[in-house]
């Protein structure tokens, strides 16, 4: 499957994810001291050639993959085996999963993948989970519902998150 499309998207700045700037998830430092940097994952991609770029942030760095641009198929279906947009013209979320499945070395060590390290990978900011509150109380084994104090204090810090620009995620049962 080529990716014409989304790489003319790309080029003339109409794609909303190839191009596009993220914002760092979390303005804390990551666990390895440094500062999150003020740049984000960007792609490049190259029709003739028929490859695509993508820049990562990996190891408390930015690393360029390089990767063709096609992509596992369902033949019956015609589209993408894995990842896909809801949009079945669009291809950036698929050859951005094969560029993450090139980094791991395969799309098996991927498989479920993680909300946070995706983020991180994305923008290069620290990502944290915060617990429910109904799971938190369930963890502790209180058996009720949350304290107003658990809800205000875990909205709370979703709205701060927000405020400081953070990308949020909801995920069932954690990721």
């Amino acid at each position: 499957m080529r990716a014409a499309r989304i790489a003319r998207a790309a080029r003339t700045g109409r794609s909303p994810a190839i191009g596009a700037r993220l914002t760092a998830g979390d303005d804390r430092a990551p666990s390895h001291g440094a500062r999150a940097p003020a740049r984000s994952a960007r792609a490049r991609y190259d029709s003739a050639a028929g490859v695509v770029a993508i820049s990562l942030f990996v190891d408390g760095g930015w690393r360029t993959v390089v990767t063709d641009d096609r992509v596992p198929c369902d033949t019956r279906a015609r589209a993408p085996l894995y990842a896909r947009a809801l949009d079945p013209s669009s291809a950036w979320v698929a050859l951005l999963e094969k560029a993450v499945a090139k980094l791991f070395g395969s799309y098996e060590a991927i498989s479920g993948g993680n909300v946070g390290y995706a983020l991180r990978l994305l923008s290069g900011g620290h990502a944290r989970e915060l617990p429910l509150p109904p799971a938190a109380a369930k963890a502790a084994g209180a058996g009720s519902a949350p304290t107003a104090a658990a809800t205000a204090d875990f909205f709370g810090a979703i709205s701060a998150a927000l405020a400081r620009g953070a990308l949020v995620a909801a995920v069932p049962g954690g990721s």
